[in-house]
Order: structure tokens, then sequence, then C-alpha cells
């Protein structure tokens, strides 16, 4: 079992000197490899043949192409590509595995490269080219490396090769000479470390290496490389010396409730759960021994009132597993070894019993909340209740007072001169007031001034003192009151088809405000809009627009709307023909475009729009412009026999093919505007019959198929 040691001052030395000695690698690699950074290209790495640039996404350092084949083959073609180029692939010691990004490394050099679909599609792939500029911690791969783990921070590099011990370890020292490294001999580590332990390799070799900081204020930690053979490979393993590390391990933190060592010394760590869940973990890969990770948490745990438990211990040079108690908790700690990283996961449960006390607990506390709540809900509904009897004897015995109405009431209906914050829409027939008389007052000044107006009541069973549900109809209309005492007021609400007022088309009652819809202003409040566009085959332009929405608003605010915002747009209101009523708006314009037509009506409590535009010059070239005055009606058929349609009198056979050209090919007729009725006869049957109404400049078309005649407004 590891003991803890009391650190000496010669250890302490040791140990300020490595908490600078990863700044010192970092600080001096960069400056050797500068020259080697910042003037690689991204663009020079080898790409397969097909790869094409995407230009948004290219620079000096990154760049991004797009391959015509699957990921795992665009992988395969790239990888391949790459090692022929000298490019080595190798992955990080906290890597987990992926599949689609990839580290690779030649010379000082380092690139990552990802892979993904492109557009969605199994058969294009992205290729992402990333320069990786911080490698401060370089060392050479041998050519042959196969299985290569490196950390170009600190470093660490571990990789088989086919060399041979002594062939293996000249490649290294010449490539590790070259970047600023040389032996160091046993005494002079003794001198420095007197604590470090200088273990002997079987089947291999170990040797030291030192390199002088550039930085006075930052020593550098040696290095170890350890070459054993394993079967017919060399594995080499080079890595911080382990007397290098710290040796005892600093406190930075509680996560979850549980102690994590100092973020320096951490590659990651994480944690789940807070302090007070039932069960916690939190979990990290430290760079020191493992003997020093375990005494950094039994210290820990210790100063955190957690006893350690001799059984079920388990501890060896790679791994560890401890547990830890409390009264109510207990905690495992498991250790292990990730190349040279420590890796630590410590998992805090708490016990059943102390689970069930805090169920008891919680249950407890609920029921007492409940208690209390429900007692402060039966003393509020008693004092409630005891009020409104008091009011309810009040409204009983009070006598009803004579209400006079409203003079110059904007309402249907009469109102008390009284009625305060009132709010009617005569839009959607809803009226809601309040009135400082009782609510039998109220009910009676409107069965008093209602029945003379031709009202009838229907009596309803809620009738006071305190509430009344009054129901009056009037031939179709219809009228549904309620009104209710609330605190020292009777509040009135009302609603139904006698209320509802024909709206002025004239009259704005709210400014809507704007938006874009196909070219088109719309109202940002709607509720529904559609559109469409009639253009010849080959055709850019419409030659007729036309959009279609429901506003949920008065007829006038949707008028004055649309004259506001057509106005705007160039477009010039003519008054022929213009019709302007409560329900119903027709206005002719003059467009940019052409001749357009605003309609509005109502539906449902809303207002209707339809406009549409036409365009002259497209329809002339289309060859559906109508003569002046008159009507344009194209025939047409989707079926797959010859159809003959039979309107004003004329009979026309229409072929089953669908016009090629740019210009239709069926039977075109001129006709008067007016009602017409047709009949169409396919396969020797009698089929669809109807009736199309045209108006003068129109163009219509009647186009045949297996249901019958379908109608379009074309122009």
């Amino acid at each position: 079992m590891f003991q803890t040691m009391q650190p000496t001052r010669a250890a302490a030395r040791s140990r300020q000197w490595l908490s600078l000695s990863v700044a010192a690698l970092m600080a001096v690699a960069v400056s050797a490899s500068a020259g080697a950074q910042s003037s690689f290209d991204i663009g020079s790495v080898p790409r397969p043949d097909g790869a094409e640039v995407v230009p948004d996404r290219a620079s000096s350092s990154s760049v991004t192409y797009v391959y015509p084949a699957s990921v795992d083959n665009t992988i395969s073609a790239t990888e391949k590509l790459l090692t022929a180029g000298g490019w080595m692939r190798y992955r990080t010691p906290d890597e987990t595995s992926t599949r689609s990004s990839f580290r690779f490394k030649n010379g000082r050099v380092g690139i990552y490269v990802s892979f993904s679909m492109s557009g969605g599609k199994t058969d294009r792939s992205r290729i992402d080219y990333r320069h990786n500029n911080s490698i401060p911690a370089n060392v050479p791969f041998p050519q042959d490396a196969t299985d290569i783990v490196y950390d170009e921070n600190r470093p660490y590099l571990r990789a088989a090769t086919g060399m041979s011990i002594d062939a293996a370890l000249e490649f290294f020292t010449k490539g590790l000479v070259a970047e600023g490294w040389s032996q160091l001999a046993a005494p002079a580590i003794e001198t420095r470390f007197p604590h470090a332990k200088l273990n002997t390799v079987e089947n291999g070799q170990r040797v030291y290496f030192n390199r002088e900081s550039r930085e006075r204020h930052y020593p550098q930690p040696p290095i170890m490389l350890t070459l054993q053979r394993s079967a017919d490979k060399t594995i080499a393993d080079l890595r911080i010396a382990p007397f290098a590390l710290t040796q005892d391990l600093p406190f930075y933190q509680e996560s979850a409730g549980l102690p994590q060592p100092s973020s320096q010394h951490t590659k990651t760590q994480g944690s789940m759960g807070s302090a007070d869940s039932i069960r916690r973990e939190t979990h990290a890969l430290v760079i020191a021994e493992l003997p020093v990770v375990l005494a950094f948490y039994r210290r820990e745990m210790t100063l955190r009132g957690w006893q350690e438990q001799a059984a079920g211990a388990s501890i060896s040079d790679s791994a560890a597993r401890v547990t830890f108690t409390k009264p109510d908790d207990t905690a495992l700690l498991e250790l292990g070894q990730r190349y040279d990283l420590t890796t630590v996961r410590l998992t805090a449960q708490v016990s059943q019993a102390a689970i069930a006390g805090r169920e008891r607990a919680k249950k407890e506390a609920d029921a007492k909340w409940m208690r209390d709540s429900l007692k402060e809900a039966q003393e509020l509904i008693a004092e409630s209740e005891a009020k409104r009897r008091v009011q309810d004897a009040a409204a009983a015995s009070a006598p009803a007072e004579s209400l006079r109405p409203l003079a110059n009431a904007a309402t249907p209906i009469p109102m008390p001169e009284n009625a305060n914050d009132v709010k009617f829409d005569g839009n959607k027939g809803k009226l809601d007031f309040t009135s400082s008389s009782s609510p039998k007052s109220v009910a009676a000044f409107y069965r008093d001034t209602l029945k003379p107006l031709g009202w009838q009541e229907k009596r309803s069973v809620i009738n006071g003192p305190t509430m009344y549900r009054m129901d009056f109809t009037k031939g179709a209309q219809e009228i549904g009151m309620t009104v209710m005492l609330m605190g020292a007021n009777a509040n009135v609400s009302a609603n139904g088809s006698g209320l509802q007022v024909p709206a002025d088309p004239n009259r704005e009652t709210e400014r809507l405000e704007a938006e874009e819809t196909s070219g088109f202003p719309v109202p940002k409040k709607h509720s529904m809009t559609g559109q469409g566009t009639w253009t010849v085959k080959t055709g850019k332009v419409a030659f007729r627009r036309e959009i279609n929405a429901q506003v949920p608003s008065d007829i006038g605010s949707v008028l004055a709307f649309y004259r506001r915002e057509l106005t705007a747009r160039q477009w010039k209101e003519l008054p022929d023909g213009a019709v302007v009523k409560s329900d119903q708006v027709m206005l002719a314009f003059a467009a940019p475009d052409g001749p357009a037509v605003l309609k509005l009506g109502r539906a449902d409590k809303e207002t209707t729009v339809n406009i549409a535009v036409k365009n002259p010059v497209e329809a002339e070239k289309a060859g559906i412009l109508p003569p002046a005055g008159k009507v344009k009606v194209i025939l047409g058929n989707f079926a797959e026999t010859e159809g003959t349609v039979t309107i004003d009198g004329k009979t026309y056979k229409v072929a089953p093919e669908l016009p090629k050209a740019d210009k239709p090919s069926g039977p075109i007729l001129e006709l008067k505007p007016g009602k017409y009725r047709y009949s169409l006869k396919l396969s020797g049957k009698v089929g669809d019959t109807g009736e199309i109404n045209v108006a003068a400049n129109d163009a219509w078309a009647l186009l045949i198929g297996p249901g019958g005649i379908l109608q379009m407004h074309m122009y």
C-alpha cells in the first residue's frame, strides 16, 4: 500500500520547479517551431482528385472541400493520400474514439481533418482541413510508426515501430537533439530530484533527456524515453519523467460536493449531480502518478469528514479501489491509468436509510404545508362566505334604484347613466361595463327599457340578488346578459347578434401595421393568406398576380390600411364602379403593372381580402389578352381522350394534349361579358355541365380533366 510522505525541502523546491515546467515546454517549443508554423499554407496539403474547394470556407489556415463519394470512402481516400505525403495520423491520450475527426502531423506541422455529409447527400462529402498551429512539444515519429498516441503539449508519445531497440534509441536521440534535448545522466537527476527512483526496464532501455529552458523563470521538466520489445515490434513510450511531476497535488474546488484536484494538473475533469443529490460523481484525467492522486483524495476526503475503509480496498501500481464512508453516505474512489494519465472516478451514494429519512422528512413537510394551506383556504372561504351573506342580505333588502338611460349612448341597447369602463365591440357583438348600482337595479333597468323596444326575456333560474342571467330575443336577434356583484359594483357582460353593428367602411378604428407577402402588402395581424400567379410556360413575368387573406379587424380599418399602403406603392384609385358598403368593398386601381382590383368582404367576424393585378403586356405575349370590353375563354384538355365542349350554342373539339408552345394551342373563344352555360362530352358520354360568369376584360380557362371541367381565372 502506498504511504503518504512528508515533503522534504528539496522536494518542495522540486514542486515549485514543476509548477512552471509545462509552461516552459510550451514557451520554448513554440519559439522553436514558429517559422514552420507561420509559413504553412493549408492549401498545400494533399486532397483527393475531384475534391472541389468551397469558396467561402477557404483561408491560409483552413479550407473545406466537397468530394463526390460517401463519407467512409472519402476518409479512406484522404488518409491514403495524406500518408503517402508524409502525414502521420495520431490520437491524444484523452481522446475518445471518433469516426470522422482526426489529427495528423508532418514534422513540426500539424493539421485537424474532419469529414461529414455534404448537403445531406450520402454520395457527397465535406473534407475540412484546419491548421494545428500549436505544437509546443514536438517529438519525432518513426516513419513506420503505428498506433500513435501523442500529446503535443506535454509531450507524450506512444507508438509501435519495426526498428530494433538500438535503432529506435538512435532515431529518437537524433530527433530529440534536433529539438534541443540532451541526455540526462543519473547523477544529475539524483542531485535535482532526491526522491527520484530510476528503475531499469526488462527487455528494453530507458533514457532521460533534458532541455535547458530559454526562459529563466520557466524551468523545463526532463522527459523519459522507454523502449521495450513486444513480439516483433518495439514499443516507444516518451513522457515527462515521473519524478518531475508534482508529488503533492493541490486542491482546486468542490464539485457536486466532492473534491477536485488543481486544474493545472488535470487534462479533463467534470461532475454529475449536486452536493445534495442522492448519487453524485466526479471524474478526471490527472497529469500525476497514481500514488500522488491517491494521496490527494485520502487527504481531501478526510478533511471533509469521510473515513477510509480497509475492507474491500484494492491498491496496486496501476489501479486503486478505495471506499470512504460518512454516517449517511458511501463513496467509491476508482483510479486507473491511461498512458501517462491517472484516471479518476469518485462516486458518492446516499444510504438507503438516509434516503428513507429524507423521504419521511419531505412527506412530513409536504403534509404540514397541505394542512396549513387547507386551514388558510378554509379561513379565507369562511371569511368570504360571511361577507357574501352580508352582501346578499343587503342586496336583497335594498330597493331597486330607478336608473335613467345614458344620453347619446353609442350602443344598440340603452345603458344606465352611471355606466363606467364601457367596452363595446359592435363587430363581435360584445358589451362590458360596470355600474355603482346594485345588480337588482341594473337588471330592473334592462327589463324596463328593453321590453318597449320589442325585446322579450326568457327568465333564468339565476335571478338575484347578487347575480342575474337574462336572455332577450327580438325576431332572429338575441342578447345574453349577466349582471354580477363584484365588490361594491355591478359587473355587466352582454353579447349576441342584437349587439352587432354594421361597421362603417369609412371609419378606421385601429391602425394596422403592414408586412410584405409575395409583393403585396398584408396586415401583420392576419389569420390566413394564399397567393397565386399565372405565367406562360417559359415566361418569367406573371400576367396575373393574386392574393387572398383574412384579417381579424373591421372592414373600415382594413380599407384604410389598403388605401394607405397601395397609394404608397404608386397605385391610383379609380372611381369607376366603386362599391363601399359595411360588408362589401370593391375598388379599381391603376397599378404600375396594369389594372388591379381590391375586394373586401366579411366572413366569420373577419374581413376577407382579395387583390388581383393584371399585366396586359405579358398577357398579350401569352395570347390571352381579350379585346376591350370582351372576354377570352381558353379551352384545354388534361384527359387522355378528345373531349367536346358546348358553350354559347357552339361545340368545340379539344384535343387531349397540353400546350407545348409559349401560347395556348386549344380553342380560344371571344365572348361578351355575362353568364354562360356549358356542357362536356368525353369518350362519347355526357359529362360535366355548369355555368361560368365572366366580366369584361377578363380571361378564363375551362380545363377538361377526369372529373369534369375546372374553371380558372387567368387574367
